[in-house]
């Protein structure tokens, strides 16, 4: 009885001892060694490892990117899909404007505003005050009244003064302001009358007046004796803003015979 457990005792170590032995042994096939692949056993199915697929490049919509401390783009993560819209467009003054697209689809285009000036000056909505012949110089109560029209000459006598003292003679002068413009005249203003260039009399202040409206207005100069230039400036200083100018400046030429002082 001892002998059979002494032989089975024998035959358990050893058997251990086998054991202990194959594990210390060679790796198998099973185990590649270091930079080698691992074949395949016989009888056994395998499956090759996949290939690592490499990181996509990293875009500047991705906001997971950027750079690496070493300067190196740092590859974005997969499931990044933000998209950056585009930025708006920077506005440049000295462009050329987009032309106005006269459809359904585009803007409505301005209407453009109807020129009220005179040829070659800008067109704005402004008033626009001018004077009207006849221009008439006497006295009311002797007719007829000598009247001409801007340009033109008048003879004079002492009988169509309004008064004459010590060979100073007065006289009435009449003419018209229109205003020819797209707007109201206003605020009121001023005329001016000169004799060679020194002024003899300001008529005013003139009552505003609508577009295409008259006003008949009366004055009172004293006026020498001889031949001279009289003159008329509408709207001096420019009380009122035109839109032109150019048509406010009158005259005529006028020649006084009798007893005033020239």
């Amino acid at each position: 009885m001892r002998r059979s457990l002494s032989a089975l005792v024998i035959m358990c170590l050893a058997s251990m001892y086998i054991a202990i032995a194959h594990t210390q042994a060679a790796p198998t096939s099973d185990v590649a060694l270091a930079g080698t692949p691992t074949p395949c056993p016989v009888g056994k199915v395998c499956t090759p490892a996949p290939t690592p697929k490499p990181s996509p490049p990293c875009l500047p919509s991705m906001p997971n990117c950027g750079p690496s401390p070493q300067g190196t783009p740092t590859p974005c993560h997969p499931t990044s899909s933000t998209v950056v819209p585009c930025p708006s467009p920077t506005h440049n003054p000295n462009a050329t404007p987009t032309p106005c697209r006269p459809t359904a689809a585009g803007p409505p285009c301005p209407s453009p505003t109807p020129c009220h000036t005179a040829t070659g000056l800008p067109c704005k909505n402004l008033p626009d005050l001018t004077a009207l012949p006849p221009v008439r110089i006497g006295n009311p109560a002797h007719a007829p009244i000598p009247a001409t029209t801007w340009g033109g000459a008048l003879s004079l006598t002492e009988l169509d003064a309004v008064t004459k003292a010590k060979g100073i003679c007065t006289f009435d002068i009449w003419y018209t302001d229109r205003n020819i413009g797209a707007v109201n005249a206003a605020p009121a203003w001023k005329d001016v009358i000169k004799v060679d260039g020194v002024q003899v009399s300001n008529p005013g202040p003139i009552a505003p007046l609508a577009p295409g409206a008259n006003r008949l207005v009366m004055a009172q100069a004293v006026l020498r004796g001889g031949a001279h230039v009289l003159s008329l400036d509408v709207n001096q200083p420019h009380v009122v803003t035109e839109s032109n100018y150019a048509n406010n400046h009158f005259q005529i030429r006028y020649t006084l015979v009798g007893n005033c002082a020239d």
